[in-house]
């Protein structure tokens, strides 16, 4: 097999890189974070909260009880959450624990050292590929 070199600019260094965009991927980076590990999240969304304000699932009624979606429900009562306000919970969450994230990005392939163990992830944004170094990844997307 022929092999090809070249160079992609490093977004982050860190332990874990989450994938998704749902309420399920930011719990899962809070996670890493309060373990002290080194963590970002990248969405291939244009928004945090796919699985809530992207479906409608405008009551809390139905959610699985978790603190983060609780809390992103709590204010409304019994009137339904705002798409805009579920999706600014999720992102105030990861930049209170100094979480990076981005948008409209997508993983397209792995690096790996010679001994097969994950070294990084390429991402692809709407016109680059770029590298996170990581040495674990977690899909917590829909399909994930």
């Amino acid at each position: 097999m022929k092999s090809l070199s070249f160079s992609l600019p490093v977004w982050e260094d860190i332990d874990v890189l989450v994938l998704g965009s749902t309420a399920a991927a930011v719990a899962a980076a809070l996670a890493v974070a309060g373990q002290g590990r080194r963590v970002a999240l990248v969405a291939d969304d244009a928004y945090l909260g796919q699985d809530l304000a992207g479906t409608f699932h405008l009551w809390e009624e139905g959610v699985a009880a978790d603190p983060l979606v609780s809390a992103a429900f709590a204010s409304f009562g019994e009137r339904p959450a705002r798409p805009a306000a579920l999706k600014r919970h999720l992102e105030m969450e990861l930049i209170k624990s100094g979480i990076p994230f981005l948008f409209g990005v997508r993983p397209v392939g792995l690096l790996r050292a010679e001994s097969g163990a994950l070294r990084g992830v390429v991402l692809a944004a709407r016109t680059s590929l770029f590298v996170s170094m990581c040495g674990e990844v977690v899909d917590a997307s829909p399909f994930g």
